[in-house]
């Protein structure tokens, strides 16, 4: 059986949709941006075929869960104007404050730290300093928000730590998402404690994957959060290569495309011919390879993830594919081939577009079904129920606790 790869994939769509599959069709590349599409909404949780996707996909998070470690608040000496924005501490801090809450002891306002490079003692924050000027005042810095140290699609439960927490009961030690507005209308600076947080809220995301947080309380000492997570994947991908030409170096060993891959390092790839083209040596059909050394325009392959690469020989004759394995298991695959199918009917104005959508429907319900069946087949039938909790502090709060079975 052949390996399943975006390439196939592809073909699979076009075919579906009545399209030559041999790259002459004017619907190539749409039917890979369709797929993408589909692909990247199956990975967040959400699709355009109104059903719901909520349930964590166990062959898409990262094997390991991701850590940050809470920092305590800052303290020192800080000398402060009235009407200005720039603010000078009394000793250089070692970290970058920058995004974090600036506060003389004793006094009001909270103001928000816009700029500050590590190791440096001057700083300035958001507005212009609202209270009285003064020299070698007391100051904390709270340390709230963070950027999480890789890209992600979601985070796929809460947090998990392990200090107590107050008003929680030892069995807890998890930090609950919320909104950021349930952050600021239950915490509000002026009361902000000194404590391990039991809420966060997501502030930011680039179309990257690149997510910051922001806590409920400043931690008092430094403390070790995990959580597991859904990685930024590389989108599917195909390129056509021909051999013999600057896009196959075999001197370097490296693939040259003309726009942006995505491809990151550790992506699984493989290769296949066009008609009666050959492989330049070193390199094999239904063969796994994984991406190393990769550019924005160029990378290598290697027979392991994050080996050395593959020595390309003589080059090969005509034209060559490359593209990805998508992480989606192979019985799920065929939300793919028919979401995109139907995408493109509906842009050639085919009626047969509502069918397709039904029965790209159809394979994502059956998806679904597969995902639950084995998750209540692995919990031997007693799946957690959602259980509301209050409590004095934070609010209603909902968390999972396993029912009993008769």
């Amino acid at each position: 059986m052949a390996i399943l790869t975006t390439s196939i994939l592809k073909k699979n769509a076009l075919f579906r949709a009545g399209e030559l599959m041999d790259g002459t069709s004017p619907y190539d590349s749409k039917a890979l941006e369709y797929m993408n599409q589909i692909y990247r909404a199956i990975m967040s949780g959400g699709n355009e075929f109104d059903l719901e996707l909520g349930a964590v996909w166990t062959w898409a998070k990262a094997k390991q869960p991701a850590t940050i470690v809470l920092q305590p608040k800052v303290s020192g000496s800080v000398d402060v104007t009235n009407g200005s924005t720039a603010i000078t501490f009394s000793a250089p801090i070692a970290s970058s404050m920058r995004g974090q809450w600036f506060k003389v002891s004793g006094r009001t306002e909270v103001f928000r730290i816009s700029s500050h490079a590590a190791a440096s003692a001057n700083a300035v924050i958001d507005t212009p300093y609202t209270e009285g000027t003064g020299t070698a005042l007391p100051f904390e810095i709270y340390i709230l928000e963070y950027d999480l140290p890789i890209a992600i699609e979601r985070i796929t439960a809460p947090m998990v730590v392990n200090r107590q927490q107050n008003f929680e009961s030892p069995e807890d030690g998890l930090i609950y998402q919320v909104d950021a507005a349930n952050i600021n209308y239950n915490f509000p600076m002026k009361f902000l404690p000194e404590e391990v947080p039991q809420q966060y809220a997501q502030v930011s995301r680039d179309e990257f994957g690149s997510v910051r947080v922001r806590f409920n309380a400043s931690a008092g000492s430094q403390t070790r959060v995990a959580f597991d997570y859904i990685p930024t994947y590389s989108p599917l991908y195909e390129a056509i290569l021909e051999n013999g030409t600057s896009a196959i170096n075999t001197t370097t060993n490296t693939f040259s495309v003309a726009r942006p891959h995505g491809l990151i390092n550790g992506t699984k790839v493989v290769f296949d011919v066009i008609n009666s083209s050959t492989l330049p040596s070193g390199l094999s059909l239904e063969k796994i390879y994984y991406v190393v050394g990769a550019t924005s325009l160029t990378f290598q392959v290697s027979l392991t993830e994050g080996g050395s690469a593959v020595a390309l020989g003589t080059a090969g004759v005509g034209e060559i594919s490359i593209s990805n394995i998508p992480i989606i298991p192979d019985s799920f695959s065929n939300v793919l081939e028919y979401g995109s199918s139907a995408y493109l009917m509906i842009d050639k104005n085919d009626e047969r577009a509502e069918s397709l959508a039904a029965l790209t429907k159809s394979k994502m319900a059956a998806m679904i079904a597969s995902n639950n069946r084995e998750m209540a087949q692995a919990s031997g039938g007693r799946l957690g129920q959602m259980i509301p909790r209050m409590d004095m502090y934070s609010g209603p709060r909902r968390y999972w606790r396993q029912s009993v079975t008769p």
